[in-house]
């Protein structure tokens, strides 16, 4: 069975979002707005322009997201490693 998620308010089947809009995205990361900018204007995050706009692909932003951690993990780890002697 295939169950289609409907909007409350109008009854109509929703449409999931491919990408979030600079404010969205920042939210999700939990982050301001301002770093959000900067680590697009740095290249640090993954982003489409369209036109001017300026969105972030939902999918990209997990995968980027799960690579950070999995970096930091892998660091953590290496640091956990080492001998202090």
């Amino acid at each position: 069975v295939i169950r289609v998620e409907r909007n409350p308010s109008t009854n109509e089947p929703a449409v999931p979002r491919l990408a979030l809009r600079p404010r969205d995205a920042a939210v999700a990361l939990g982050i301001g707005e301002r770093t959000l900018w900067q680590m697009t204007k740095d290249g640090d995050v993954p982003h489409v322009r369209i036109g001017k706009l300026v969105v972030y692909p939902v999918y990209s932003l997990q995968r980027w997201l799960e690579e950070k951690a999995a970096a930091a993990e892998a660091k953590k780890d290496e640091d956990n490693g080492k001998s202090h002697i």
